[in-house]
C-alpha cells in the first residue's frame, strides 16, 4: 500500500516566527483565521478562490476540518460574575 504524502496527510501546518505562531495552508501564505473568517462573514467558495489564487477546494474544507478537531473536545463553562 502506497503512503499519502505529508503534504496530503496534513494541509494545515504551524508556522512559528519571533512575534507569534500561525496556521497556515501548505503550498500558500494564507492564514487558516483568514479562510475561516471569510467564511463566516458569507463568503462564497468560488469567491475564496478567485480571491486566494493559489487556494483550492480541498484546502478550504481542510480549514473546515481544522476548526472542528480544535473545537471538538473543547469545555465550555459559566462562571457567575
Amino acid at each position: 500500500a502506497q503512503k499519502d504524502s505529508p503534504s496530503e496527510q496534513k494541509p494545515i501546518y504551524l508556522k512559528l516566527q519571533v512575534i507569534g505562531a500561525a496556521f497556515l495552508i501548505k503550498g500558500t501564505r494564507v492564514l487558516v483565521h483568514l479562510i475561516l473568517e471569510n467564511l463566516r462573514k458569507g463568503q462564497t467558495m468560488i469567491r475564496l478562490l478567485s480571491a486566494y489564487l493559489r487556494l483550492t477546494e480541498a484546502s478550504v474544507y481542510a480549514c473546515l476540518i481544522f476548526a472542528a478537531d480544535a473545537v471538538k473536545n473543547e469545555a465550555v463553562f459559566s462562571v457567575a460574575a
